[in-house]
């Protein structure tokens, strides 16, 4: 029968489900797809955790009790491709878990996913740090099987996170029964302009490079350029001749808030074998672009940056 209106709620429905955060979403879909003993997911080498949330990206691995091996990272958290060809060959490998840090892509990704489809094993896309960033005109969370997403990182709620199902061959994994999540953040989430907040933060990470350009010997730079489609989570630097606890204080004595990620690096990861990630952790600050700041905040921070280290 031909209706008046459109009836089907699964027609032209991406497949996603919400939960209360990004890691109830990952744990969900470990349980469902890493079920055998002997399935082994690929992980990168660069995974924090604090006393006080522990690790968004390691906790719902512990409490499934998936088998992992770790990949290394490069100096820009991109993926050590050498390395991750040789673990990828690991016959119990079924899935890889990519994180697009800070909302910069793995400019790996169309390689890894090609390795994968060829291995058999499902890609799932971290995409917790950011919700609109893209790469060569196509969607962070649309290259692999699997993608999630935090809410709450992005948009001002007290929680939040959306799990999304892009491959077919998993939809029964669509079930909204699931599904757990505060109304109020929800509506919050429906109601954000997401355009809006993609161009505050890019505007705000261009500032930063212009307004720390100045030669320091303090800090460089992770990402001292923002390619066209990406919005970032924050503004990394990586602290150098200075302390970072020393810095990250003085600022907050000056009003400003910033956050360290990952500052602590969990215990599972080899400080031996993954040098390049502690010491990166041991580095790093990483500064606000959201969306309530402007340009006279970014000057100011500049301004406390250049008084605590030139001082």
């Amino acid at each position: 029968m031909i209706t008046k209106e459109a009836s089907i709620k699964t027609n032209c429905c991406k497949k996603q489900l919400f939960f209360d955060s990004a890691r109830r979403g990952f744990e969900y879909l470990l349980a469902k797809i890493m079920s055998e003993e002997s399935s082994v997911i690929l992980m990168p080498g660069y995974i924090g955790e604090s006393i006080r949330e522990g690790s968004g990206v390691f906790d719902p691995i512990r409490h499934t009790k998936v088998r992992y091996v770790f990949y290394k990272l490069n100096e820009d958290l991109s993926v050590n491709m050498t390395d991750f060809i040789e673990k990828i060959k690991n016959p119990d490998v079924k899935a890889v878990l990519l994180i697009h840090y800070f909302g910069f892509p793995q400019t790996s990704v169309c390689e890894i996913v090609e390795l994968c489809k060829q291995k058999g094993a499902l890609l799932i896309e971290d995409c917790a740090h950011t919700f609109t960033s893209s790469y060569f005109g196509r969607r962070l969370g649309e290259f692999g099987d699997f993608s999630f997403f935090s809410i709450h990182k992005i948009v001002p709620t007290r929680a939040g996170g959306v799990l999304q199902i892009n491959n077919e061959d998993y939809c029964s994994l669509f079930d909204s029964t699931v599904e757990n999540i505060d109304s109020s953040d929800l509506s919050q989430f429906v109601r954000t302009d997401f355009e809006a907040v993609s161009l505050i933060r890019r505007e705000n990470y261009n500032r930063y490079i212009d307004a720390l350009s100045w030669d320091s010997p303090y800090f460089g730079m992770l990402y001292p350029q923002l390619p066209f489609g990406i919005v970032p989570l924050n503004f990394p630097i990586i602290i150098k001749n200075y302390s970072r606890e020393k810095l990250y204080y003085e600022l907050i004595d000056r009003g400003v808030i910033t956050v360290s990620l990952y500052y602590q690096m969990i215990t599972e990861l080899s400080k031996e074998e993954f040098d390049v990630s502690y010491s990166i952790s041991n580095t790093i600050l990483n500064l606000p672009v959201h969306q309530d700041i402007n340009a006279e905040d970014i000057c100011f921070i500049n301004e406390q940056l250049k008084a605590i280290c030139c001082g």
